[in-house]
């Protein structure tokens, strides 16, 4: 339902019932616009528009040429939900989208500037695509104060995944339950160390450390974890349905 309401245009109730005005159908479509800006912008002109289609049906004259919301009041400040003048910079984001999608595989996009130039906006210019294609976006943020914690912004965006995924149906759960343990079996514990949420996506099936594990070194740990990563990345991130990290780096004052 939440995919349907983000992605598809519904259909015009006139071409449900043709008994439905088609002006006031069309009243109904402006209310329902993707875009918050493409809808009404005051109760005001919503109830003058349907007083003016009310009035034009009781006197039966013509619609033509009526303007849905031309009574609006354009004179307040409001920003719109489109971003224009990165048409370049989405692009080329687009496209590195849609390379991955059709292909499968990865790739690194990064975006740069300073601050409060919007870069974050701009990235959060492809969640609509990733959600058509039915596909995940999750975030992570790198903090200045914990620079020492290896790969924080990615255990962070890994973190708000699998809070994702747990609001999902168990039969969807239990579809990647299944995926885990066939990729990662016991070794599924180097990455609980680090991630403990996927505890909760495992429910009872969490398996038990192995020796071997706990004999690792810190430099053979840390190699595992990478591999183990990749591994647990491509199970939410198959062809067709691409997984999107966004990982956002604020710079410290200094740097």
């Amino acid at each position: 339902m939440i995919h349907q309401h983000i992605t598809k245009t519904p259909t015009p109730p006139h071409e449900i019932n043709p008994e439905i005005p088609e002006a006031v159908s069309n009243v109904i479509m402006k209310l329902m616009s993707k875009n918050a800006e493409d809808r009404y912008q005051s109760a005001e002109a919503l109830q003058a528009d349907l007083r003016f289609i009310r009035d034009r049906y009781e006197r039966g004259m013509s619609l033509d040429g009526f303007i849905l919301g031309h009574t609006d009041n354009n004179s307040r400040f409001l920003i719109p939900e489109k971003l224009y003048g990165r048409e370049a910079e989405l692009s080329q984001l687009f496209s590195a989208f849609e390379t991955v999608k059709s292909n499968g595989g990865s790739a690194v996009v990064t975006v740069s500037g300073i601050s409060g130039v919007g870069k974050s906006r701009l990235v959060h210019e492809i969640q609509r695509p990733v959600v058509e294609a039915r596909g995940r976006f999750a975030s992570g943020k790198f903090d200045q104060y914990r620079r020492g914690i290896p790969f924080y912004a990615l255990i962070q965006a890994l973190q708000d995944l699998i809070r994702q995924v747990l609001s999902e149906s168990e039969s969807t759960l239990e579809m990647f339950r299944k995926q885990i343990m066939q990729a990662l079996g016991t070794e599924t514990n180097v990455l609980l160390d680090v991630i403990p949420e996927i505890a909760s996506l495992l429910g009872p099936d969490v398996p038990q450390t192995q020796q071997e594990v706990l004999d690792m070194g810190t430099m053979e740990r840390e190699e595992r974890f990478k591999t183990l990563l990749v591994k647990f990345l491509r199970i939410f991130g198959p062809k067709g349905r691409p997984l999107v990290l966004f990982l956002v780096h604020s710079p410290r004052a200094e740097d």
